[in-house]
Order: C-alpha cells, then sequence, then structure tokens
C-alpha cells in the first residue's frame, strides 16, 4: 500500500499539484501499455479514497474520446466508482448527465456498456433510467447500443421482470423510444 499511501501524501499535502496529478494519472492509461489497467485502478481508487468523482469521470470521458481501444478501460473503472459507497452517487449522477445531453458519442456508448454490466444488477431502475436517456439520441449506433444492453440484461432473470416492464413502457410511448422498445 507504498504507493497509494504516498500518492494521498502528496494529492493531501500539495493541492497546488492536482491539476498536474489529475492531467498525468489520465494519461498513463491513454498510452495503451500495459500498466494501463493498474494506473486507471490507482485513479479510481485516489478518487474513492479522495471523495473525488470527477477525478475518475474526467478520466474515463478522457479515455473514451480519445480512442475506441480505451473504451473498456472506462467501462471497468466507471463500474468501480459507481459501485463505490463513497463517491458511486457522484459518478452515477455523471453518467445520467452524459445520457441526457449531448456528450459525444464514444460517451454515450461507455455509458450504455456502464448499464449493462453489473451497475444494473445492484442499482436496476438507476441502469435504466440512463438507457431510457440514451435511447433519445438521434445517433444510431447509440441507439443500437441501448438495444444491446437491454437484449444483455433481459437474459438476467434477476432483472427481466424490470427490463420488460420498462421497455413495455418505451412501446406506448413517442419515438424513438418507442421503435427502441
Amino acid at each position: 500500500a507504498y504507493a497509494a499511501s504516498v500518492l494521498d501524501h502528496v494529492w493531501n499535502q500539495r493541492p497546488q499539484l492536482h491539476k498536474d496529478l489529475r492531467e498525468w494519472l489520465a494519461s498513463i492509461p491513454a498510452s495503451g501499455d500495459e500498466d494501463s489497467e493498474s494506473a486507471a485502478e490507482a485513479l479510481t481508487m485516489l478518487a474513492i479514497r479522495q471523495h473525488d468523482a470527477s477525478l475518475i469521470s474526467g478520466a474515463a470521458r478522457r479515455w473514451a474520446e480519445e480512442a475506441a481501444s480505451r473504451r473498456d478501460l472506462a467501462v471497468t473503472e466507471l463500474t468501480r466508482a459507481a459501485l463505490s459507497e463513497e463517491i458511486g452517487p457522484d459518478v452515477r449522477r455523471q453518467l445520467y448527465d452524459w445520457a441526457r445531453t449531448s456528450a459525444g458519442e464514444p460517451t454515450q456508448l461507455t455509458v450504455a456498456e456502464v448499464c449493462r454490466g453489473p451497475l444494473a444488477r445492484q442499482y436496476p431502475q438507476i441502469a435504466l433510467t440512463r438507457l431510457r436517456n440514451l435511447v433519445l439520441r438521434t445517433n444510431v449506433i447509440v441507439q443500437e447500443s441501448v438495444v444491446e444492453s437491454l437484449a444483455t440484461l433481459v437474459r438476467d432473470p434477476a432483472l427481466y421482470s424490470s427490463v420488460t416492464s420498462e421497455v413495455a413502457r418505451w412501446v406506448n410511448e413517442d419515438e424513438p423510444r418507442r421503435s427502441a422498445g
């Protein structure tokens, strides 16, 4: 735990370095080398320990927007952060904002992927709400990703009822939710 302790110490004792540390930590996984996953996890754990969701939200958006190959990393770390007790509510709110606003396609695809994983199993209504907002995007690729997410979730017996109820609701709404339903 020495590395985490040093990182926390520098973060707490040198606030003037926050901007540079954010940039440096976010750039390590963006390089795509073999240390990417451990660096991304270190950043997420720092965000959790410091109760600063923006650390991982900003980095994950950067990873998703810069390279499709980094989207998996963004999904993994956003999921880890969204499920944490410390920053989970803030990360889930950020996912909601990205689903509702004009975030870029890679970010919206990342939200759809986060919503088809462990987040949906722990917070089904939260995941379905983000998907409900994403399906309103005019981007066909994002809409298809939402449908893929729903198809994944409906296969889970614990989520079947929630997903089918949500889809049934969509069928009775205006386009494009009706088509997606």
